[in-house]
């Protein structure tokens, strides 16, 4: 069709161990695994959070020389060896950002009718831990800090006259930000203090969805991405907390007495 879109030409990129390729389309599946819990004579039951499962996701890659006139075979062939490595590596998405991931399949199809100048290529990956021991977040690429989003947040707050709740105890976000920034990284409090100001960024998220403004939808993805960035430092702040422990030998036997005496804990800490 005459003056129609070259969507070849304008195919956005995915990159798998810093390799590119034109992606024709991706979608990704996510989940949580909930704990069942049922009571007696109670309807129902109730749930625990046990963990959100691995992201999998699925792209179709364009290997055409109409498209990069590299593609065919010399990218394609990279591509080929990265895919059947099987070890972990960084994959940048387009929507989810960029985060460790292990490829499960792939399949090429090749249509000589119709791809004259190429194949297209099904990946499938699944999300992997490089570290069970290190909190997995993912980072988008052009994601703000929590700062950088409270800032933003309070600006369209004001262009909306949306007032910053009350039990925020600050008259920003950016000001609430500041007095958290001031507690230390690793503690208690400031994984609480995190948590707490998420928790408000949160209600006005839901409070802007319910309304369902065209010009609040800003405002609504600004508190959106407030909300996620705290919740990942309330998360790394838990996580350095509980680790921050050593491991010790002992070059002779001791009773468990002996040895919480000897760390100034009590026998019921050890």
């Amino acid at each position: 069709m005459s003056g129609g879109y070259d969507y070849l030409s304008n195919l956005q990129e995915i990159t798998w161990n810093g390799i590119t390729a034109p992606c024709l389309e991706t979608s990704f599946d996510g989940g949580h695994d909930q704990a069942e819990r049922k009571y007696p004579y109670v309807d129902g039951a109730g749930h625990d959070n046990t963990g959100r499962n691995p992201y999998v996701v699925r792209a179709t890659l364009v290997f055409n020389n109409s498209v990069a006139p590299d593609l065919l075979p010399a990218r394609l062939e990279r591509w080929l060896q990265a895919l059947e490595n099987g070890g972990i590596g960084y994959l940048e998405h387009p929507m989810l950002g960029n985060f460790a991931a292990r490829v499960m399949t792939w399949n090429a199809r090749v249509d000589p009718s119709q791809d004259r100048g190429g194949i297209r290529l099904d990946v499938q990956w699944t999300e992997s831990l490089v570290d069970p021991t290190a909190v997995n977040v993912r980072t988008q690429g052009n994601q703000l800090s929590y700062k950088g989003f409270g800032y933003s947040l309070d600006q369209a707050l004001e262009d909306i006259q949306y007032e910053v709740p009350t039990s925020l105890g600050s008259s920003s976000f950016e000001g609430a930000l500041n007095k958290m920034e001031q507690l230390p990284r690793e503690s208690l409090e400031f994984q609480r203090e995190a948590d707490r100001i998420a928790s408000i960024s949160d209600t006005i998220t839901v409070d802007l969805a319910v309304r369902d403004v065209l010009r609040e939808l800003p405002v609504q993805w600004l508190s959106e991405g407030l909300t996620m960035a705290l919740r990942a430092q309330a998360a790394t702040a838990s996580t350095q907390r509980l680790r921050n422990t050593q491991q010790r030998t002992l070059p002779y036997d001791i009773s468990l007495d002996s040895f919480a005496r000897e760390m100034g804990n009590s026998f019921e800490d050890v």
